[in-house]
């Protein structure tokens, strides 16, 4: 059973991720792309736990591939990790009529709505078609 100071560290870890996403919510999203590929970029250039990984991976996966190519998947794959991870701060904290600025097209709005509208908590059925 965790001790009461695995709690507080645990706690300590939360506050300073809220903090860090609250203080990133500030940026507009071109900002937090462009910050993701460079916090990406520098993740992809050390021996972290993620650039190993991703390494790893790619070398695996695509060894027929020459070592250019595979340096350059490895940049891309940490950048993109990065800029979602950036763009999933705004998501979290950003009001929604600044978030559905964004939005450009959705699909399977139908599919999400007679899913929400057929069934109750029972699962019977509960709107008319």
């Amino acid at each position: 059973m965790p001790g009461p100071r695995s709690e507080v560290g645990l706690r300590i870890a939360i506050l300073v991720v809220r903090s860090l996403a609250w203080a990133v919510s500030w940026l507009g999203i071109g900002t937090l792309r462009c910050l993701g590929a460079l916090v990406g970029r520098l993740i992809s250039l050390g021996n972290g736990r993620a650039a190993f990984v991703t390494r790893v991976n790619v070398d695996l996966v695509y060894a027929d591939k020459d070592a250019d190519w595979r340096r350059n998947l490895v940049r891309a794959s940490l950048e993109q990790t990065a800029m979602t991870l950036f763009e999933a701060a705004a998501m979290w904290t950003w009001p929604l009529p600044r978030l559905t600025k964004l939005l450009r097209e959705v699909e399977g709005v139908g599919l999400i709505q007679s899913s929400c509208c057929s069934t109750s908590a029972t699962g019977s059925s509960s709107a008319t078609t």
